[in-house]
């Protein structure tokens, strides 16, 4: 159960970040690009691994 109370607020801290990002123009898209991709991972392994525990 906590886990999957971790992969939400992960999953919500991320979207919350790219969200701010988007509508910065001077944003560096890599970095934002980085935090999608590593936000969805860790949430996705946190989910999985709270499936088989």
């Amino acid at each position: 159960m906590l886990l999957k109370v971790l992969c939400a607020i992960t999953l919500a801290y991320s979207l919350a970040y790219v969200a701010l990002k988007a509508s910065d123009p001077a944003a560096d898209l890599w970095t934002t690009l980085g935090v999608v991709v590593f936000g969805l991972g860790l949430a996705g392994i946190q989910w999985r691994l709270s499936e088989t525990s």
